[in-house]
Protein backbone atom coordinates (compact mmCIF):
# COMPACT_ATOMS: atom_id res chain seq x y z
CA UNK A 1 0.00 0.00 0.00
CA UNK A 2 2.87 2.48 0.91
CA UNK A 3 4.75 1.25 -2.39
CA UNK A 4 1.72 2.19 -4.06
CA UNK A 5 1.00 5.63 -2.78
CA UNK A 6 4.55 6.27 -3.68
CA UNK A 7 3.74 5.79 -7.36
CA UNK A 8 0.88 8.19 -6.49
CA UNK A 9 2.70 11.03 -5.36
CA UNK A 10 5.58 10.55 -8.05
CA UNK A 11 2.63 10.48 -10.80
CA UNK A 12 1.14 13.88 -9.32
CA UNK A 13 3.93 15.67 -8.12
CA UNK A 14 5.16 17.18 -11.70
CA UNK A 15 1.62 18.64 -12.06
CA UNK A 16 1.89 20.14 -8.46
CA UNK A 17 5.19 21.57 -9.29
CA UNK A 18 3.82 23.00 -12.62
CA UNK A 19 0.98 24.31 -11.01
CA UNK A 20 2.26 26.60 -8.05
CA UNK A 21 5.04 27.34 -10.10
CA UNK A 22 2.08 29.05 -13.12
CA UNK A 23 0.29 30.54 -10.04
CA UNK A 24 2.47 31.99 -7.47
CA UNK A 25 4.09 35.02 -9.00
CA UNK A 26 0.35 35.60 -9.90
CA UNK A 27 -1.00 35.23 -6.49
CA UNK A 28 2.28 37.71 -5.27
CA UNK A 29 1.00 40.38 -7.86
CA UNK A 30 -2.46 40.14 -7.00
CA UNK A 31 -1.66 40.82 -3.44
CA UNK A 32 0.71 43.40 -4.01
CA UNK A 33 -0.90 45.38 -6.60
CA UNK A 34 -4.98 44.41 -5.81
CA UNK A 35 -5.62 48.21 -6.07
CA UNK A 36 -5.35 47.98 -9.74
CA UNK A 37 -6.96 45.04 -11.46
CA UNK A 38 -5.82 44.31 -14.72
CA UNK A 39 -9.03 44.36 -17.47
CA UNK A 40 -9.43 42.06 -19.93
CA UNK A 41 -10.57 43.46 -23.38
CA UNK A 42 -12.58 41.60 -25.83
CA UNK A 43 -11.72 41.74 -29.60
CA UNK A 44 -13.77 39.93 -32.33
CA UNK A 45 -14.98 37.63 -29.34
CA UNK A 46 -11.12 36.97 -28.04
CA UNK A 47 -9.84 38.27 -24.76
CA UNK A 48 -6.81 40.62 -25.09
CA UNK A 49 -4.91 42.67 -22.56
CA UNK A 50 -4.75 45.96 -22.81
CA UNK A 51 -3.39 49.35 -21.23
CA UNK A 52 -6.86 50.69 -20.83
CA UNK A 53 -7.26 53.61 -18.30
CA UNK A 54 -3.87 53.01 -16.90
CA UNK A 55 -4.01 49.58 -16.25
CA UNK A 56 -1.21 47.45 -15.27
CA UNK A 57 0.36 44.37 -16.59
CA UNK A 58 2.73 41.61 -15.29
CA UNK A 59 4.26 40.01 -19.06
CA UNK A 60 7.13 38.17 -19.30
CA UNK A 61 9.17 40.28 -21.83
CA UNK A 62 9.25 43.91 -22.49
CA UNK A 63 10.10 44.82 -26.49
CA UNK A 64 11.39 48.01 -26.16
CA UNK A 65 11.47 49.62 -29.99
CA UNK A 66 13.98 52.19 -30.11
CA UNK A 67 13.05 54.54 -33.52
CA UNK A 68 16.61 55.62 -34.18
CA UNK A 69 17.66 59.58 -32.65
CA UNK A 70 14.39 59.64 -30.69
CA UNK A 71 16.53 59.97 -27.35
CA UNK A 72 16.14 56.06 -26.57
CA UNK A 73 19.51 56.00 -24.83
CA UNK A 74 18.76 57.57 -21.40
CA UNK A 75 15.32 55.05 -21.17
CA UNK A 76 17.78 52.25 -21.58
CA UNK A 77 20.07 53.51 -19.17
CA UNK A 78 17.88 53.87 -16.62
CA UNK A 79 16.48 50.29 -17.40
CA UNK A 80 19.79 48.86 -17.46
CA UNK A 81 20.16 50.34 -13.53
CA UNK A 82 16.76 49.12 -12.65
CA UNK A 83 17.27 45.67 -14.02
CA UNK A 84 18.85 44.04 -11.12
CA UNK A 85 17.61 41.27 -10.08
CA UNK A 86 14.40 41.69 -11.96
CA UNK A 87 15.01 41.50 -15.63
CA UNK A 88 17.70 40.54 -18.29
CA UNK A 89 18.45 43.52 -20.54
CA UNK A 90 18.65 41.69 -24.47
CA UNK A 91 19.76 43.68 -27.05
CA UNK A 92 18.25 42.63 -29.97
CA UNK A 93 20.39 42.78 -33.91
CA UNK A 94 19.89 45.94 -35.93
CA UNK A 95 16.98 45.10 -38.49
CA UNK A 96 18.85 46.69 -41.44
CA UNK A 97 15.37 48.28 -43.24
CA UNK A 98 15.28 49.96 -39.52
CA UNK A 99 17.90 51.90 -39.96
CA UNK A 100 19.42 52.69 -43.38
CA UNK A 101 22.52 52.79 -45.73
CA UNK A 102 23.98 56.51 -44.18
CA UNK A 103 23.28 55.79 -40.66
CA UNK A 104 25.04 52.49 -40.50
CA UNK A 105 23.10 49.53 -42.86
CA UNK A 106 23.50 46.17 -41.79
CA UNK A 107 23.17 44.02 -45.08
CA UNK A 108 24.62 40.84 -43.20
CA UNK A 109 21.40 39.46 -43.10
CA UNK A 110 18.02 39.37 -45.36
CA UNK A 111 15.04 40.91 -43.38
CA UNK A 112 13.94 37.54 -42.95
CA UNK A 113 16.57 36.52 -41.51
CA UNK A 114 16.14 38.91 -39.12
CA UNK A 115 13.13 37.91 -38.07
CA UNK A 116 13.47 34.56 -37.30
CA UNK A 117 16.60 35.90 -34.80
CA UNK A 118 13.54 38.28 -33.37
CA UNK A 119 10.90 36.04 -32.95
CA UNK A 120 12.70 33.58 -31.79
CA UNK A 121 13.92 35.91 -28.32
CA UNK A 122 10.40 36.84 -28.00
CA UNK A 123 9.51 33.79 -27.68
CA UNK A 124 12.45 32.73 -25.57
CA UNK A 125 11.24 30.26 -22.33
CA UNK A 126 13.18 29.44 -19.51
CA UNK A 127 13.50 25.74 -19.07
CA UNK A 128 10.69 24.60 -16.43
CA UNK A 129 13.23 24.64 -13.53
CA UNK A 130 14.44 27.73 -13.47
CA UNK A 131 11.33 29.44 -14.26
CA UNK A 132 9.86 27.78 -11.16
CA UNK A 133 13.07 28.66 -9.29
CA UNK A 134 12.71 32.45 -10.33
CA UNK A 135 8.41 32.08 -9.04
CA UNK A 136 9.66 30.42 -6.21
CA UNK A 137 11.58 33.25 -5.74
CA UNK A 138 8.91 36.18 -6.69
CA UNK A 139 6.69 34.78 -4.16
CA UNK A 140 9.19 34.83 -0.75
CA UNK A 141 10.43 37.99 -2.21
CA UNK A 142 14.00 37.16 -3.25
CA UNK A 143 14.53 39.43 -6.67
CA UNK A 144 17.95 37.92 -6.95
CA UNK A 145 16.07 35.28 -9.06
CA UNK A 146 13.17 36.67 -10.36
CA UNK A 147 14.80 37.93 -13.72
CA UNK A 148 15.51 34.21 -14.89
CA UNK A 149 12.30 34.45 -17.30
CA UNK A 150 11.97 38.63 -17.44
CA UNK A 151 13.12 40.06 -20.47
CA UNK A 152 14.07 43.43 -21.30
CA UNK A 153 14.71 43.24 -25.36
CA UNK A 154 15.94 46.61 -27.11
CA UNK A 155 17.00 47.23 -30.39
CA UNK A 156 16.00 49.17 -33.90
CA UNK A 157 13.18 46.58 -34.24
CA UNK A 158 10.06 47.46 -36.01
CA UNK A 159 6.50 46.50 -34.16
CA UNK A 160 6.45 43.00 -34.01
CA UNK A 161 2.37 42.21 -34.87
CA UNK A 162 0.31 39.94 -36.75
CA UNK A 163 0.48 40.88 -40.09
CA UNK A 164 -2.23 39.62 -42.90
CA UNK A 165 -0.38 40.57 -45.62
CA UNK A 166 3.04 39.53 -44.40
CA UNK A 167 6.43 40.96 -46.90
CA UNK A 168 9.47 38.88 -47.80
CA UNK A 169 7.37 35.92 -47.52
CA UNK A 170 6.77 35.60 -44.18
CA UNK A 171 3.82 33.63 -42.60
CA UNK A 172 1.31 35.27 -40.46
CA UNK A 173 2.10 33.25 -37.62
CA UNK A 174 5.91 34.37 -37.84
CA UNK A 175 5.05 37.95 -36.89
CA UNK A 176 2.63 37.56 -34.50
CA UNK A 177 3.69 39.42 -31.33
CA UNK A 178 2.90 36.26 -27.95
CA UNK A 179 0.38 37.95 -25.74
CA UNK A 180 2.84 37.75 -22.61
CA UNK A 181 4.97 40.63 -24.92
CA UNK A 182 4.32 44.56 -23.95
CA UNK A 183 6.01 46.76 -26.33
CA UNK A 184 6.70 50.17 -25.43
CA UNK A 185 8.64 53.08 -27.82
CA UNK A 186 9.47 56.86 -27.57
CA UNK A 187 8.93 59.33 -30.28
CA UNK A 188 10.11 62.75 -31.15
CA UNK A 189 9.11 65.97 -33.27
CA UNK A 190 10.11 64.44 -37.35
CA UNK A 191 12.33 67.61 -38.49
CA UNK A 192 14.29 67.31 -34.65
CA UNK A 193 15.04 63.62 -35.26
CA UNK A 194 15.76 64.16 -39.28
CA UNK A 195 17.98 67.04 -38.18
CA UNK A 196 19.80 64.57 -35.03
CA UNK A 197 20.03 62.13 -37.87
CA UNK A 198 21.97 64.35 -40.10
CA UNK A 199 23.80 65.86 -37.75
CA UNK A 200 24.94 62.59 -36.10
CA UNK A 201 26.41 60.48 -39.66
CA UNK A 202 28.65 63.76 -40.48
CA UNK A 203 29.60 63.81 -36.28
CA UNK A 204 31.03 60.54 -35.79
CA UNK A 205 34.50 59.75 -35.66
CA UNK A 206 36.47 59.46 -38.71
CA UNK A 207 39.96 59.00 -40.14
CA UNK A 208 40.75 61.42 -42.78
CA UNK A 209 40.47 59.27 -45.44
CA UNK A 210 37.08 57.72 -44.66
CA UNK A 211 35.73 61.10 -43.82
CA UNK A 212 36.98 62.28 -47.32
CA UNK A 213 35.10 58.75 -48.82
CA UNK A 214 31.91 59.90 -46.78
CA UNK A 215 31.99 63.30 -48.33
CA UNK A 216 32.44 62.49 -51.77
CA UNK A 217 29.60 60.32 -51.41
CA UNK A 218 27.17 61.88 -49.11
CA UNK A 219 28.23 65.89 -49.67
CA UNK A 220 28.79 68.40 -47.11
CA UNK A 221 25.94 70.65 -47.56
CA UNK A 222 23.81 71.84 -44.37
CA UNK A 223 20.31 69.99 -44.15
CA UNK A 224 18.59 73.06 -45.06
CA UNK A 225 20.91 73.03 -48.45
CA UNK A 226 20.57 68.67 -48.63
CA UNK A 227 16.72 69.35 -48.02
CA UNK A 228 16.02 71.40 -51.44
CA UNK A 229 18.28 69.21 -53.26
CA UNK A 230 16.72 66.24 -54.84
CA UNK A 231 19.85 64.43 -55.36
CA UNK A 232 20.78 65.02 -51.94
CA UNK A 233 17.92 64.21 -50.14
CA UNK A 234 17.65 61.12 -52.17
CA UNK A 235 21.62 59.91 -51.00
CA UNK A 236 21.23 61.07 -47.57
CA UNK A 237 17.88 59.03 -47.60
CA UNK A 238 16.08 61.97 -45.98
CA UNK A 239 12.43 61.07 -47.06
CA UNK A 240 13.53 57.31 -45.36
CA UNK A 241 14.89 59.33 -42.63
CA UNK A 242 12.10 61.47 -41.74
CA UNK A 243 10.17 58.62 -41.87
CA UNK A 244 10.83 56.24 -39.39
CA UNK A 245 8.01 56.93 -37.38
CA UNK A 246 5.77 55.41 -39.68
CA UNK A 247 7.76 52.47 -40.40
CA UNK A 248 8.46 51.18 -36.94
CA UNK A 249 4.78 51.67 -36.19
CA UNK A 250 3.59 50.20 -39.23
CA UNK A 251 5.60 46.50 -38.92
CA UNK A 252 6.03 44.22 -41.22
CA UNK A 253 2.46 44.30 -43.34
CA UNK A 254 3.21 44.49 -47.47
CA UNK A 255 1.64 48.06 -47.41
CA UNK A 256 4.25 49.74 -44.53
CA UNK A 257 6.69 50.63 -47.49
CA UNK A 258 8.03 53.95 -49.34
CA UNK A 259 6.94 55.52 -52.53
CA UNK A 260 8.82 53.61 -55.65
CA UNK A 261 10.66 56.37 -57.61
CA UNK A 262 9.24 54.94 -60.43
CA UNK A 263 5.81 56.95 -59.67
CA UNK A 264 6.90 60.09 -58.72
CA UNK A 265 8.25 63.47 -60.84
CA UNK A 266 12.19 63.50 -60.71
CA UNK A 267 12.33 66.42 -58.17
CA UNK A 268 10.24 64.36 -55.63
CA UNK A 269 11.59 62.24 -52.63
CA UNK A 270 10.35 59.36 -51.68
CA UNK A 271 8.60 59.10 -48.26
CA UNK A 272 6.21 56.36 -46.45
CA UNK A 273 3.11 55.56 -48.27
CA UNK A 274 -0.24 56.86 -47.28
CA UNK A 275 -0.83 53.25 -46.43
CA UNK A 276 1.75 52.80 -43.96
CA UNK A 277 0.46 55.85 -42.18
CA UNK A 278 -3.00 54.52 -41.73
CA UNK A 279 -1.65 51.44 -40.25
CA UNK A 280 0.96 52.79 -38.22
CA UNK A 281 -1.94 55.22 -37.04
CA UNK A 282 -4.23 52.55 -36.39
CA UNK A 283 -1.63 50.38 -34.39
CA UNK A 284 -0.36 53.66 -31.84
CA UNK A 285 -5.00 54.78 -31.50
CA UNK A 286 -5.85 50.98 -30.90
CA UNK A 287 -3.39 51.36 -27.86
CA UNK A 288 -3.05 47.94 -26.64
CA UNK A 289 -6.27 46.29 -27.71
CA UNK A 290 -4.49 43.85 -30.39
CA UNK A 291 -1.19 44.75 -29.84
CA UNK A 292 0.19 45.88 -26.11
CA UNK A 293 1.72 48.90 -27.30
CA UNK A 294 2.75 52.43 -25.58
CA UNK A 295 4.65 55.35 -27.30
CA UNK A 296 5.66 57.99 -25.43
CA UNK A 297 6.88 61.93 -26.46
CA UNK A 298 10.36 62.39 -25.76
CA UNK A 299 9.23 65.77 -24.38
CA UNK A 300 7.63 63.85 -22.15
CA UNK A 301 9.52 61.22 -21.13
CA UNK A 302 10.77 63.11 -18.15
CA UNK A 303 9.46 66.46 -15.64
CA UNK A 304 13.04 67.54 -14.63
CA UNK A 305 11.65 70.85 -13.49
CA UNK A 306 9.85 68.63 -10.79
CA UNK A 307 12.34 66.19 -8.38
CA UNK A 308 8.88 64.54 -7.65
CA UNK A 309 5.84 64.90 -9.93
CA UNK A 310 3.15 62.97 -7.28
CA UNK A 311 3.40 66.09 -5.40
CA UNK A 312 1.75 68.19 -7.79
CA UNK A 313 -1.12 67.96 -10.14
CA UNK A 314 0.30 67.64 -13.00
CA UNK A 315 0.00 64.61 -15.26
CA UNK A 316 2.61 62.04 -14.52
CA UNK A 317 5.94 62.15 -17.02
CA UNK A 318 6.97 59.25 -19.47
CA UNK A 319 8.86 57.30 -16.14
CA UNK A 320 6.47 57.47 -13.97
CA UNK A 321 3.26 55.82 -16.19
CA UNK A 322 5.65 53.13 -17.11
CA UNK A 323 6.00 52.43 -13.54
CA UNK A 324 2.15 52.13 -13.40
CA UNK A 325 2.05 50.34 -16.72
CA UNK A 326 4.26 47.54 -16.21
CA UNK A 327 5.15 47.80 -12.39
CA UNK A 328 6.32 44.10 -11.86
CA UNK A 329 9.22 45.36 -14.71
CA UNK A 330 9.92 49.13 -13.55
CA UNK A 331 8.59 50.11 -10.02
CA UNK A 332 11.76 52.77 -8.87
CA UNK A 333 12.36 53.65 -12.84
CA UNK A 334 11.80 57.28 -12.66
CA UNK A 335 14.30 57.28 -9.86
CA UNK A 336 16.83 55.81 -12.08
CA UNK A 337 15.73 58.57 -14.78
CA UNK A 338 16.47 61.79 -12.89
CA UNK A 339 20.20 60.08 -11.89
CA UNK A 340 20.87 59.62 -15.61
CA UNK A 341 19.67 62.93 -16.04
CA UNK A 342 21.73 64.52 -13.66
CA UNK A 343 24.61 62.33 -14.00
CA UNK A 344 27.50 63.56 -16.57
CA UNK A 345 27.12 61.45 -19.85
CA UNK A 346 29.85 60.16 -21.70
CA UNK A 347 29.57 59.72 -25.62
CA UNK A 348 28.42 56.10 -25.38
CA UNK A 349 25.33 54.30 -24.11
CA UNK A 350 25.21 50.70 -22.33
CA UNK A 351 25.51 49.02 -25.86
CA UNK A 352 27.86 50.92 -27.39
CA UNK A 353 25.93 53.01 -29.19
CA UNK A 354 26.77 57.11 -29.90
CA UNK A 355 25.03 59.62 -28.43
CA UNK A 356 23.97 62.94 -29.90
CA UNK A 357 22.68 65.92 -28.26
CA UNK A 358 18.80 65.94 -27.73
CA UNK A 359 17.96 69.77 -27.56
CA UNK A 360 16.12 71.23 -30.06
CA UNK A 361 17.88 72.51 -33.15
CA UNK A 362 17.04 75.97 -34.45
CA UNK A 363 15.27 75.26 -38.12
CA UNK A 364 17.10 76.81 -41.31
CA UNK A 365 16.21 80.85 -41.54
CA UNK A 366 15.35 80.00 -45.17
CA UNK A 367 11.80 79.91 -45.46
CA UNK A 368 12.22 77.75 -48.62
CA UNK A 369 14.59 75.53 -46.36
CA UNK A 370 12.29 75.16 -43.41
CA UNK A 371 8.94 74.45 -45.81
CA UNK A 372 10.97 71.68 -47.89
CA UNK A 373 11.90 70.01 -44.52
CA UNK A 374 7.96 69.79 -43.31
CA UNK A 375 7.51 68.78 -47.11
CA UNK A 376 9.82 65.75 -46.73
CA UNK A 377 8.38 64.87 -43.09
CA UNK A 378 4.95 65.34 -43.68
CA UNK A 379 3.86 61.69 -43.11
CA UNK A 380 5.93 61.11 -40.05
CA UNK A 381 4.32 64.43 -38.91
CA UNK A 382 0.60 63.33 -39.30
CA UNK A 383 1.75 59.91 -36.85
CA UNK A 384 3.47 62.24 -34.14
CA UNK A 385 0.21 63.82 -33.97
CA UNK A 386 -1.79 60.81 -33.14
CA UNK A 387 1.29 59.58 -30.55
CA UNK A 388 1.30 63.13 -29.13
CA UNK A 389 -2.84 63.02 -28.42
CA UNK A 390 -3.14 59.13 -27.14
CA UNK A 391 -0.32 60.10 -25.05
CA UNK A 392 -2.24 62.90 -23.50
CA UNK A 393 -5.54 60.83 -22.95
CA UNK A 394 -3.07 57.63 -21.39
CA UNK A 395 -1.63 60.32 -18.87
CA UNK A 396 -4.30 61.80 -18.26
CA UNK A 397 -5.76 58.17 -17.28
CA UNK A 398 -2.65 58.07 -15.24
CA UNK A 399 -3.11 60.93 -13.41
CA UNK A 400 -6.26 60.20 -12.01
CA UNK A 401 -5.43 56.30 -11.46
CA UNK A 402 -3.25 57.90 -8.99
CA UNK A 403 -4.98 60.19 -7.41
CA UNK A 404 -7.40 57.33 -6.72
CA UNK A 405 -4.65 55.29 -5.37
CA UNK A 406 -3.34 58.15 -3.29
CA UNK A 407 -7.17 59.03 -1.66
CA UNK A 408 -7.35 55.08 -1.45
CA UNK A 409 -3.91 54.76 0.67
CA UNK A 410 -3.76 57.88 2.43
CA UNK A 411 -0.53 58.02 0.89
CA UNK A 412 1.10 60.63 -1.55
CA UNK A 413 2.80 59.07 -4.20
Amino acid sequence: MALKLGWLLLAVLPALVAFLAAHLSRWRNASKFASIPPVQFKVNGTAVNAFEKCQWRDPEKVLFIRVPKTGTTALSNAMSLAASGRYRMVPLPEYPLGIGAVMGLDRSRSPKQFLSLITKALTRKAPPGLRFVSDIAAFLGFRDFTYLNKDVLEGHVFLHSGADKPRYGFQKWELQTPKFVANIALARDPVQRLMSGYEYTRSKPMKASEREAFLERYGDKTIGECVLDPNCARVNELGRLCSLHTLYFCGHHRNCTMQPQRELEETDVPVATDAAVERAVKAIRLNGRDTLLTVIPLDKLLNASVADPRQTAELVDGYEMLEMLLPTFFQGLREEGLKIESAKQDAYDPMKARRSGQGARPLPDDPEQRAALLRICRQDIKVFHVIKEVYAEKAGQCSRQKGVLQKATGVVG
